[in-house]
């Protein structure tokens, strides 16, 4: 069974059980530095062994204590591990695992910092409520981290979003820079992971992913 706890009581560790979580190669955190992603934020709560990119599903709101919690849908670290959810459905979710090039890793990092992702307070400002299940996209690289949350995913699938800036604006520019990030980071991601892979027993830190 995967290390992810699905409530509130994580105790957990990024680390897999004989496997190492990797250090960044000092070729790749010299060009963090070079392009500006190596200042750190004091806001940043990812662990310096965080995955460099971790969506997770937030039950929250009005959402039943059996499934009060965060449940992982991937996470990708820059030496290319991937681990993600194969059947959501479940309890506890069934989790893979496989690895793609670290370079696909690191040129989509390198791009996001690029856009100024770190940067933007329009990429960091919340589209969910307190009310309501919402989608968490944490982004950490070279020393700095940001979260996208929203719940509009959730909200379309049931075709009720309005898209909306903090619950005001319609398709405002802010919101349309958020969410071209955000369906970029999605795509992207999506397209590593592979049909299939082996299942994943290792343990995943979520406890600053929400």
């Amino acid at each position: 069974m995967a290390g992810i706890d699905h409530g509130w009581r994580m105790e957990q560790h990024a680390e897999a059980p004989g496997v190492r979580v990797p250090r960044l190669p000092r070729f790749v955190a010299c060009v963090a530095a070079l392009i500006g992603c190596a200042s750190p934020v004091p806001d940043c709560d990812a662990p310096p062994d965080a995955p460099a990119i971790t969506i997770v599903y937030v039950h929250a709101g009005n959402a039943p204590p059996a499934h009060f919690g965060v449940d992982l849908e991937a996470a990708v670290w820059p030496d290319g591990r991937l681990v993600w959810t194969a059947d959501a459905a479940s309890q506890p979710p069934v989790l893979l695992a496989s690895s793609i090039e670290p370079e696909r890793v690191v040129t989509f990092l390198e791009d996001l910092c690029a856009r100024g992702i770190f940067d933007d307070p329009a990429y960091s400002t919340p589209h969910f409520g307190p009310d309501g299940d919402y989608v968490m996209i944490r982004v950490a690289w070279g020393g700095r981290c940001v979260k996208l949350g929203s719940w509009h995913e959730i909200e379309e699938a049931h075709g009720v979003y309005v898209p909306r800036e903090s619950g005001a604006k319609v398709l405002a520019e802010r919101w349309a820079r958020f969410r071209s990030a955000w369906t970029d980071i999605r795509l992207e991601v999506a397209s590593w992971i592979p049909p299939t892979g082996e299942p994943f027993t290792g343990t995943i830190d979520l406890r600053s992913a929400r």
